[in-house]
């Protein structure tokens, strides 16, 4: 053997018993294990193209776990019981190649695991057919779900299974998975969406593999009909998430058309018309959201949100409401708080709507209901047309908006998960309730510029504008209305 083998056959042993791998790795999965590394949070969720060798990372994030940490217990799971044998295994008998002797660990096929000479143990099991329960119970320091798209029962698995034996060693999960083509299955609904939700979705697509030359991209593309549009190309080489189109409320909001409404690179007009719009909850959240509309661009552009859990007063909506709109909305003048135009809110509490203008003084037009469809289909037209703008603060509205579908028979939208913080609520898409009212209201023939707007008068100075009468409010026709039939 020549001198340079032995050098290199000696520092690979000297890693192999520090119990660091990460020669092992490619530059891009290197950067996934650091992404995970550095979020010190419970469970991690990561998007992964093929060929990007996800359970060839998992496997050494096992190992690296075991070997670094004494008595530590690593839990392994995959989609079917017989990947651990077929696939799993030999993956890790191949990295296992050249380690020393000294620190070989055994493989336990029978009983499913692979033992350390320092106590520290990996289990393997399915998600199929109930195996998950099989490791059921103990403490576990790392958790990795491999294939996690693919798993049944994920739920049951991390919540009830794999969670709870992290509770006293401050393990964390690992869920790493190319994205199935269901959009209702648990991993998406109950993990992607929501942890997208707060922008903790890591995720590496084909073009993040650097051993992708063209002309193997090229190869990848030609196996699919349609090449970048086909779905199936999208969710296993670009990760993106497959949409119901018959389920989504809003088939128009697309990650492509996302980038280009979802910004705060636009500047408020000189004149404007502001609008509120309010879905009222019961069971579900209170939703208010802040917008304007503006005229001479014909787009609508919501600014601000505010979200109220089920139980919450008349007082405290009013006094948010009020505190949002004095924040937003201000005479560049004398600086004082400028009112919308209009607010508009769900008619289903009209009890509500009269407290809020008779003890806090904010007036809510209720909202027709008919034609809730055709309401719906003219916002989503609005968006695939960038006629709306919402700004990336308005998490809630973005992530109502994205992934809001419909239930089975058409009547209502579906419960969207929470976030894994609670920071971003999912409810009924409140959100995207608030937003179709607020856009079938707004009135889009209004002009909000004065007629002198752009006229040069004396020393180039604009003719101010008018302040609206009261007989100019849309608002007061329903206030003596209501207050009539409250003293009748």
């Amino acid at each position: 053997m020549k001198k340079k083998d032995l050098s290199v056959n000696e520092a690979k042993n000297k890693l192999w018993l520090m119990g660091e791998l990460s020669w092992k790795l490619t530059d891009v999965q290197k950067i996934i294990k650091a992404g995970i590394l550095e979020d010190a949070t419970k469970i991690n969720v990561v998007l992964c193209s093929r060929r990007l060798g996800k359970s060839y990372l998992m496997c050494i994030m096992a190992l690296e776990q075991c070997l670094k940490h004494q008595g530590s217990i690593v839990k392994f799971v995959f989609p079917k019981q017989k990947d651990g044998k077929r696939n799993i295994f030999p993956l890790m008998k191949t990295i296992l190649e050249d380690c020393p002797s000294a620190i070989m660990p055994r493989f336990l096929i029978a009983e499913k695991a692979i033992q350390f000479h320092n106590g520290s143990e990996i289990q393997f099991s399915g998600c199929d057919n109930g195996n998950i329960d099989g490791i059921r119970g103990g403490f576990s320091h790392l958790n990795i779900v491999d294939e996690a798209s693919y798993c049944d029962d994920l739920v049951y698995a991390i919540r009830s299974v794999l969670s709870p034996t992290t509770k006293t060693t401050g393990g964390r999960t690992i869920l790493v998975s190319t994205p199935c083509l269901d959009p209702n299955h648990e991993f998406i609904q109950s993990f992607v969406l929501p942890y997208e939700a707060e922008k903790r979705i890591k995720k590496f697509t084909l073009y993040d593999n650097p051993n992708f030359t063209p002309t193997i991209i090229e190869e990848i593309l030609s196996d699919f009909p349609a090449r970048e549009k086909d779905p199936m190309f999208q969710a296993e080489y670009l990760c993106q998430i497959t949409r119901d189109q018959d389920k989504a409320i809003l088939p128009s909001f697309t990650p492509a058309i996302e980038q280009l409404i979802v910004t705060d690179k636009f500047t408020r007009p000189a004149f404007y018309d502001a609008y509120v719009g309010l879905d009222i909850g019961s069971v579900d959240l209170t939703a208010a959201i802040f917008g304007y509309y503006d005229y001479l661009n014909a787009t609508l552009v919501i600014e601000d949100e505010l979200i109220f859990s089920k139980d919450v007063n008349t007082k405290t909506v009013a006094e948010a409401i009020k505190q949002k709109e004095s924040e937003l909305w201000i005479n560049p003048i004398d600086h004082t708080p400028v009112p919308p135009y209009m607010r508009i809110a769900d008619n289903s509490n009209l009890i509500m709507l009269t407290d809020m203008q008779r003890d806090h003084g904010l007036t809510f037009l209720p909202t027709r209901k008919d034609n809730r469809e055709a309401a719906i289909n003219s916002l989503d037209v609005a968006i695939s047309q960038e006629k709306l703008i919402i700004h990336p603060r308005c998490t809630h509205t973005i992530y109502h908006m994205k992934y809001a579908e419909w239930n089975k028979t058409r009547t209502i939208f579906k419960q969207l998960k929470d976030s894994p913080s609670g920071l971003i609520k999912g409810g009924h898409a409140d959100c995207l309730a608030a937003a179709i009212y607020l856009h079938r209201n707004i009135i889009k023939s209004k002009n909000p510029y004065p007629l002198t707007y752009g006229t040069l008068h004396g020393s180039n100075v604009h003719t101010p504008s008018q302040a609206m009468t009261k007989e100019d409010n849309p608002m007061k026709s329903w206030m003596k209305s209501t207050f009539k039939k409250l003293k009748d």
